[in-house]
């Protein structure tokens, strides 16, 4: 049986990741006496998505899609994620700027969905059609192949349609090209119209272009040319090991031309599963920690994450969030204070949060302050004016100004004086009375070459290098230990690839 019920709602509130306001919708079924049988409920949004002049609108204003690519996995339980972690997962991306997830590449857990109206994330939700390594047999234009796709195109269009936080659906990830591409663009745009349809793998059957991996001069020719689809990157950057280091790169060209809509980085989290040594540790194994050392494997490949698979932090998550922030701010004439900032929300005025700044001197805060909360409308900008006493500058000494943006009260996933978006700028002072001095140390050395070490004497110094490591493990000046590897410590300075 089919029922059709029609509501008018006069003027609601919008539904978009800035402002994820929610409607609860009840059906009740009551029986002949009117006794209820069975109640059932879900939560609504009202949004608009439209593609208009290559530019990607929620209702009506431009959105930039600063997103990442999510794999469902946790270290313990696989591919099943537990409802804890997920809201760890959606939490994480919120304080991080993240307004965007591609569910790669398959329909998600329902509940993920639900966190997503619930949070406010935009979700590009992708059917399960991939054919990686066999793209170029199936499922092309091959007519038998058909229904299967078309199906899952359905059950996923199906099943999710009324969660407000999908703004595309896509068709899959490296099948190929064909006919059978169009036959699922045409189910959908058949029975939702409301929603773009996104697919690297063959653009002609989507309604954005689409691309994986470019480079800056490809994504530059795009932008020169006359092309009516706005350009989305559904993977970028690749995180693996220190990586994620030229996303500024990417996003000034992104930010440069209204035809890019924005990117999700590859990806989320490191696809690593626990395993216990022979010490009874556990860690996150992945590749050749699995079988002997001739089992194949793609070694590392999975350890692409943001994040690590325990959901602690990597180095590169702080390099996104830097990158996404949504609030820019500039220099103008810092002598005097001022600077530009500029809202890049699309649907937030800046006054919900508090505006703070601090001066610093060789890395001690000399003066600080709040602003307080700055009234300005999304895609606007004004200069102000920091307020920081008049500074007599020491001789060599550097001076920075850090201008920061925080949550003035506590929200469904942040605490109250979460920073969101923060820029530091050195002082151009100029240190008229700075003298250098150039001394050329004339002392003899003396050079010990030992069995683990190596030892450089001087007069007023000794440093002693591991001939294993290759680090400094002491470091002696005028009687001074300035570096030292007492007591366990491994001395320094050495590698540290996260911080390159």
């Amino acid at each position: 049986m089919k029922s059709q019920l029609e509501q008018f709602v006069n003027n609601p509130k919008k539904w978009t990741s800035e402002t994820p306001n929610l409607y609860q919708v009840i059906l009740l079924l009551k029986n002949s006496s009117g006794e209820i049988i069975e109640t059932t409920e879900t939560k609504i949004g009202f949004r608009e998505i439209e593609i208009k002049d290559s530019r990607l609108l929620v209702n009506g204003i431009p959105i930039l899609l600063k997103g990442t690519n999510r794999h469902e996995m946790h270290p313990k339980f696989g591919q099943h994620i537990p409802h804890e972690t997920m809201k760890v997962d959606i939490e994480l991306m919120k304080q991080f700027n993240i307004n965007t997830v591609r569910t790669s590449h398959y329909p998600n857990d329902p509940y993920w969905y639900q966190l997503c109206d619930k949070y406010g994330i935009y979700l590009i939700d992708e059917a399960n059609v991939e054919s990686h390594g066999a793209n170029g047999i199936l499922p092309r234009s091959d007519p038998k192949w058909t229904s299967a796709v078309v199906e899952r195109m359905n059950n996923m269009v199906q099943r999710d349609k009324n969660h407000p936080s999908i703004i595309m659906w896509s068709l899959g990830n490296e099948a190929g090209m064909g006919d059978n591409f169009f036959a699922m663009r045409d189910y959908v745009h058949k029975v939702d119209s409301s929603r773009p349809v996104h697919y690297e793998g063959y653009n002609d059957a989507a309604d954005v272009y689409s691309r994986m991996y470019p480079s800056i001069e490809s994504m530059l020719e795009y932008a020169n040319g006359n092309n009516p689809k706005p350009y989305f990157i559904c993977e970028y950057l690749h995180a693996m090991g220190n990586s994620c280091g030229n996303a500024q790169e990417y996003w000034d060209v992104i930010k440069s031309n209204p035809n890019f809509i924005g990117a999700c980085v590859w990806d989320w989290v490191d696809q690593g599963l626990y395993k216990t040594d022979e010490n009874g540790i556990d860690f996150c194994a992945y590749g050749g920690d699995f079988g002997s050392p001739e089992t194949p494997s793609d070694g590392n490949f999975c350890v692409n994450g943001l994040i690590f698979p325990d959901r602690t932090y990597s180095a590169k998550l702080w390099e996104i969030k830097k990158v996404y922030q949504n609030i820019a701010i500039e220099a103008i004439d810092l002598l005097k204070g001022k600077v530009k900032i500029r809202n890049k929300f699309s649907f937030t005025n800046l006054d919900k949060y508090i505006a703070k700044w601090e001066l610093t001197e060789d890395g001690l805060v000399i003066q600080s302050g709040e602003i307080g909360k700055i009234n300005l409308h999304p895609l606007k900008d004004k200069v102000i004016t920091i307020p920081f006493k008049k500074i007599k500058n020491k001789a060599g000494a550097e001076y920075w100004l850090k201008v920061s943006f925080t949550e003035s009260k506590k929200t469904l996933w942040a605490d109250s004086g979460h920073e969101i978006a923060w820029e530091q700028f050195k002082i151009p002072f100029k240190n008229k009375n700075t003298h250098y001095t150039n001394t050329i140390y004339s002392a003899p050395l003396e050079f010990i070459d030992g069995e683990n070490d190596v030892e450089i004497i001087s007069e007023k110094f000794k440093i002693i290098f591991n001939k294993s490591s290759g680090t400094i493990q002491s470091y002696n000046y005028n009687g001074n230990e300035f570096i030292s590897n007492k007591e366990g410590v491994s001395g320094g300075p050495k590698l540290d690839l996260y911080r390159a």
